[in-house]
């Protein structure tokens, strides 16, 4: 059968006709193919993090079982009920704490030869041997004296802990104990929002063959349609404990497909225990996840049919002007489908195809500009440093500009950290630089790098807003503050971290440093090293923030306490400087005083008199908790025996960063 055509707008219609129906047959079934195949990795990779989430909540239970089994193991209101020796007094102490204890079920109490000296979950076991001596003896081989595992009791998993009651040395052993039950997997599922099931292997059969049997599952609970949901759920699980007797050897964590009805589950099987007796089921519904997807394919065929009908109409209107232009835009997608951003379609046309090129040379250069910004991205540390690259060209150099300098450090923050591992020293300092990081970007600082725990921040470049001063003082000032709330999540065992923040205004080289292969941003110059310099003073001042004359006069929104006339290390020529006190709209009356006398006490000390600087120092003592006081005291009474020679300049040096 042939067909036979003499107008081309009669044939470019047929074949365009016949070509939409072919694509939208192809695109349905390649989109329908990639959506179910996206689908199972996006449910995949769900049920991957769920199952890391899932060892997490069940790693913070047990270690929760465990700071609360230590705080009894050192209850001094404890010790009499177990010195006693009375079963039900040791007994009624331990359903006490127990009720005290969420999520807890059983608490036991073994002396040391494994015989139970009390059991909250059955009373009568009392004088027996402990069903787990095995776990008793792992808790003496740890180096803590202490042990966690599932159990079995009475065909259901139980996470137990074990550690040593001491009175005062080991006298007994605390065993504390959670279901892993339908509870348990409520819970996990509000978490993770995938269905869970557990699945055990008792050590006798319990009706079930090998002895497996699923102990709790919420997908029994939750709402399918009537095609979907399996006949009973013994059928589900029975079909659930074959798919874990298939696939729990593996121990590899891939997910794999069960069908159930109409639906299909993809699942993951993980186990919990290490003798691979109970496991985890992790399982996400394919057909809900087809949802969105089913969606947009009836989007796209009401699409698709419009678009044929509209095009119907227009092809013959159109046929001779658009052929040689679609071959253009081709030729220009496959140009940049191949990375070449540089290739640009020219058609004169003043109609939608003409718009169409002009749109597609727009798209061409917009992907050319986010490839710049993608290499560039690399090689810098924000985005307002990314603009500013992008303004002109990437070559090594700098260019002399004003600017604010900001340098915070902890103090000590290597001895404080003595003690603490690794990751733990890491996830404490991440807490503390995200919050002094949020102090500076809210007050539109750049952090300029991150030197172990310490922060180098520019105000004022690559882009100045003539008020970096001020907002430099303001973000210290936050800093401060957040430091307090750092210190609370943060929760060290020695001392909270103590910072010290210098800042300094002044003339510096800013560009990019390095090599044409891998550059950085940043800023370098005398007005850096003086703000590195006053951070290291704040320890010996006792205060958090110290801030040079020079950004003191620019930051005209805060009001400063002088401190002193210092001559840094390295620098020849003293300096004055300054702790920031409050906003000048925020001055109170103790501020006012205490910025006053300040003042009043430094022009005594420079005219060297003594005695009325001591009396203002006495008053100055209820205002200034820092070392300003002893600090003027002790050169006062240095002064007073060796008084300081006729060419005074007023100015203390330092010899040390």
């Amino acid at each position: 059968m042939s067909f036979r055509f003499r107008r081309f707008q009669t044939r470019l219609l047929f074949f365009l006709i016949l070509l939409l129906l072919s694509l939208q047959l192809a695109i349905y079934i390649s989109v329908r193919s990639a959506n179910i195949e996206n689908a199972k990795i996006e449910i995949n990779n769900s049920l991957h993090v769920g199952a890391e989430v899932f060892d997490r909540i069940i790693y913070e239970r047990t270690q929760n079982l465990f700071q609360y089994a230590r705080l009894l193991s050192a209850d001094y209101a404890f010790k009499p009920a177990f010195h006693s020796g009375d079963h039900p007094t040791i007994l009624s102490a331990m359903e006490n704490h127990l009720a005290r204890l969420d999520g807890a079920q059983i608490m036991m109490l073994v002396d040391l030869d494994s015989i139970v000296i009390a059991n909250t979950a059955n009373a009568s076991q009392h004088g027996l041997k402990v069903a787990w001596p095995d776990l008793i003896r792992q808790a003496e081989q740890d180096e803590y004296a202490e042990a966690t595992a599932i159990v079995m009791i009475e065909g259901y998993p139980f996470q137990i802990i074990v550690v040593p009651y001491f009175s005062p040395d080991i006298s007994a052993w605390v065993m504390i104990g959670f279901a892993i039950d339908q509870t348990v997997a409520r819970d996990i599922k509000s978490i993770i929002q995938s269905e869970i099931s557990f699945a055990s292997q008792a050590l006798f059969g319990d009706g079930l063959e090998d002895g497996w049997r699923i102990t709790a599952s919420t997908y029994t609970e939750s709402s399918f349609s009537e095609s979907d949901k399996p006949e009973s759920n013994d059928s589900l699980d029975k079909k659930l404990v074959e798919f874990v007797k298939f696939h729990a050897p593996e121990n590899n964590k891939i997910s794999a497909s069960l069908d159930i009805g109409d639906d299909q589950l993809i699942s993951l099987v993980q186990p919990i225990d290490n003798d691979g007796r109970v496991y985890a089921v992790l399982q996400r519904s394919l057909n809900q996840a087809l949802t969105p997807y089913l969606r947009l394919q009836n989007t796209l065929q009401i699409i698709f049919w419009l678009a044929l009908f509209g095009s119907a109409v227009i092809v013959v209107f159109i046929a001779r002007k658009v052929t040689q232009p679609v071959k253009d835009l081709t030729v220009g997608a496959k140009e940049i489908e191949s990375g070449n951003y540089n290739a640009r379609i020219d058609i004169n046309l003043k109609d939608e195809v003409g718009d169409l090129a002009t749109s597609f040379n727009s798209m061409a250069r917009g992907l050319q500009e986010k490839e710049r910004v993608r290499n560039l991205l690399g090689k810098v540390v924000s985005t307002e440093i990314a603009e500013e690259l992008l303004s002109k060209d990437i070559e090594l150099g700098g260019e002399e500009k004003q600017a604010t300098i900001l340098f915070s450090d902890i103090r000590s923050f290597t001895s404080i950290c003595e003690g603490y591992s690794a990751k733990q020293i890491l996830s404490m300092l991440n807490v503390y630089l995200t919050a002094m990081s949020e102090a500076i970007e809210v007050n539109k600082g750049v952090i300029d790098k991150y030197i172990g725990d310490a922060i180098m921040a520019l105000f004022g470049t690559p882009v100045s807003d003539k008020q970096d001063a001020n907002h430099a003082v303001s973000a210290a000032m936050l800093m401060s503050e957040k430091l307090h709330d750092a210190n609370a999540n943060i929760s060290l065992e020695q001392v909270p971290f103590q910072m010290g923040i210098g800042i300094n205004t002044g003339q510096v080289v800013a560009g990019n440093m390095g090599s044409p292969s891998r550059l950085n941003y940043t800023v370098i110059g005398d007005a850096v090293n003086l703000a590195s310099r006053l951070e290291g003073l704040t320890k010996f001042y006792g205060v958090e923030v110290i801030a040079s004359e020079s950004t003191k006069e620019q930051a005209s929104d805060w009001l400063f306490q002088e401190l002193d006339w210092v001559k840094v290390k390295g620098k020849a020529k003293p300096i004055r400087i300054y702790r920031p006190i409050c906003r000048c709209d925020k001055l109170d009356q103790k501020s006012e005083q205490l910025i006053g006398d300040s003042s009043h006490l430094l022009t005594l000390y420079r005219e060297r008199k003594w005695d009325r600087a001591v009396e203002t120092l006495k008053r100055l003592e209820q205002l200034d908790q820092s070392n300003f006081i002893q600090i003027y005291l002790d050169r006062i009474k240095q002064f007073q025996h060796t008084p300081p020679p006729q060419d005074w300049d007023y100015s203390f040096r330092f010899d040390t960063k």
